[in-house]
């Protein structure tokens, strides 16, 4: 029944080595650089059958296509989940991603920082802050896609003891988010830029749910 089932959905064999793919670089820590080139080699291998493909070699063109898609899926799991290189010292240019949270002496929320500034180069980057903000007029009006830049380095996060063996840490780096940044007033300025993505989009439409039921 289950082999009839794979037959007439195709799609299920190539999910099925992507999904162990993703499995196997959970479990395993492979190098990005060889994975781009066992896949290429894969692609080129691939490509060269097609064009002599027979029933003889029709097992080994299906453990191909296996492997072309468990490469695939352990170099993307690998890739997004690959640390961003932390940079300190400089200016940040960074896009606000969800809505600002109040508490008792700060607005929370996420940054993504896309770009650092130090002397005359610019780096691209893409990595995920935690910010506090602190609470002002200025800081209460920004919200979601707006873009900033500060020029306060960031801070590993901590675990703090008064949150009773929580790993807060832990939590956030689950969420690829491996610094904090306190701002006040005078280390940051809006931009003027403004990020649409899907994501931004759906947090701004929340925030007008909210006001409206506020």
């Amino acid at each position: 029944m289950l082999k009839k089932i794979i037959h007439n959905i195709p799609l299920i064999r190539p999910a099925t080595a992507l999904i162990s793919g993703i499995m196997a670089g959970s479990l395993f820590n492979f190098n990005l650089n060889f994975l781009i080139l066992v896949l290429l080699v894969a692609v080129v291998l691939l490509l060269i059958a097609s064009l002599f493909y027979s029933f003889r070699i029709t097992l080994f063109f299906g453990a191909g296509i296996y492997i072309l898609f468990a490469v695939a899926g352990i170099w993307r799991f690998q890739a997004y989940n690959r640390r961003p290189e932390l940079f300190t010292e400089g200016k940040y240019s960074a896009t606000v991603l969800e809505i600002l949270q109040e508490k008792p002496k700060s607005y929370q929320s996420v940054l993504k920082i896309s770009a650092f500034f130090r002397n005359d180069s610019v780096f691209k980057t893409n990595e995920k802050v935690m910010v506090y903000f602190a609470k002002s007029e200025k800081a209460s009006r920004l919200k979601p896609g707006e873009q900033i830049v500060f020029d306060k380095t960031p801070q590993p996060v901590e675990n703090s003891i008064d949150l009773n063996g929580f790993d807060y840490a832990g939590y956030l780096e689950r969420k690829r988010i491996y610094r904090q940044v306190y701002l006040p007033d005078s280390r940051w300025i809006e931009s003027g830029m403004f990020t649409h993505n899907f994501l931004i989009l759906a947090e701004r439409t929340r925030l007008q749910m909210l006001e409206i039921f506020r």
